[in-house]
């Protein structure tokens, strides 16, 4: 008899059971139905809601207006507003996901701290720092809190993609044969001068002057001395008129002077020679001639880019799954008419 009793027992439990799996998650029968509630739409002021976070519209116009005022932007287009959101957006659930993932990220605070102090050296005073925090509606505390929780959101894009910061000499080497025709150094000399400036002044009282100046050099003055206390180019003037390897292209500084091709100055003999902006005593090297650049030469800086390159992708493909994962599992919401 207690044998039966069991059994009846768990006959009637597993028919219960049953009814409540097939109610409930395969006919949304009647008791699915009193549970249920629907997704309510956005509230017009809402443009986003990432978990339980809403964004506003107040948000997205303070943080348009930002982004227009540092691209020099007068209004943002439809679209623009949207990728803005967008960003908001993805903002949001990084934020999410520190703090999921705050114990296996570095803590921030000391560093965070470190960068407040440097902000704060920038003042001539602690007060004026201070003032300057109030006016963008932050304590020192709130802004050093703030600054450590950017940085845990860096620590943990970056170990995203931090697989995409190695590349080895195959991927350098094998870029390089690629672009191997573009990477030439053209033609260049090393050049100084002595200038003087005719602006306002008599072109050929400031030349008549110029010739005294590179007859004291060819009877035997150093030109870097006579550059020094004579040219009027504040900026090489104290480097005795060095201008450097000025290479043979076309944005090279102060093109219209003689240096290459069949009109260029002598090498290692002082020469006049005119600009708009005066005269100049040019002293230059011999010109060393265009060659192609090896492999060596240019691997660390092909290293660089392929790393940038790559690392942006990465970075772009991260916030794409961020917000098709958000959306797909019903994380992130958009109101998508967009003011």
């Amino acid at each position: 008899m207690p044998g039966k009793v069991v059994l009846a027992k768990m006959f009637i439990f597993g028919a219960v059971a049953l009814y409540l799996v097939g109610d409930l998650f395969l006919f949304k029968g009647p008791l699915w139905r009193a549970s249920y509630t629907p997704p309510q739409p956005l509230p017009p002021e809402v443009r986003a809601k990432v978990f339980n976070e809403r964004i506003t519209q107040a948000q997205l116009d303070r943080y348009t207006l930002e982004q227009n005022r540092a691209a020099g932007r007068e209004e943002a287009t439809p679209g623009k507003k949207q990728e803005l959101l967008a960003q908001l957006v993805c903002d949001a659930h990084l934020r999410m996901r520190v703090r999921y993932n705050s114990r296996t990220l570095p803590d921030m605070r000391d560093a965070a701290a470190d960068e407040v102090a440097r902000l704060a050296s920038r003042y001539p005073s602690e007060e004026a720092f201070a003032a300057a925090l109030e006016s963008q509606g932050y304590t020192r505390e709130e802004f050093t809190s703030k600054l450590a929780v950017r940085l845990q959101e860096l620590a943990l894009i970056e170990r995203t993609i931090s697989p995409f910061a190695e590349v080895d000499d195959t991927a350098t080497d094998k870029h390089y044969r690629k672009l191997q025709a573009a990477l030439v150094v053209p033609e260049c000399r090393r050049v100084r001068h002595i200038f003087l400036a005719t602006l306002n002044k008599d072109p050929q009282a400031v030349k008549a002057a110029l010739d005294a100046l590179a007859e004291r050099i060819r009877n035997g003055e150093d030109f870097a001395s006579v550059a020094k206390s004579a040219s009027e180019d504040e900026r090489t003037a104290p480097l005795g008129g060095e201008l450097g390897v000025i290479a043979n292209a076309p944005e090279r500084p102060l093109p219209e002077l003689p240096l290459f091709g069949e009109q260029a100055i002598p090498a290692g003999v002082p020469t006049a020679a005119q600009s708009k902006w005066g005269w100049h005593l040019l002293l230059a090297d011999e010109i060393q001639p265009a060659r192609a650049l090896s492999a060596d030469e240019c691997r660390e800086s092909l290293r660089t880019a392929i790393i940038s390159a790559q690392r942006e992708i990465a970075t772009e493909r991260y916030f794409s799954e961020v917000l098709r994962d958000g959306i797909q599992h019903k994380k992130i919401e958009f109101n998508y008419h967009v003011k």
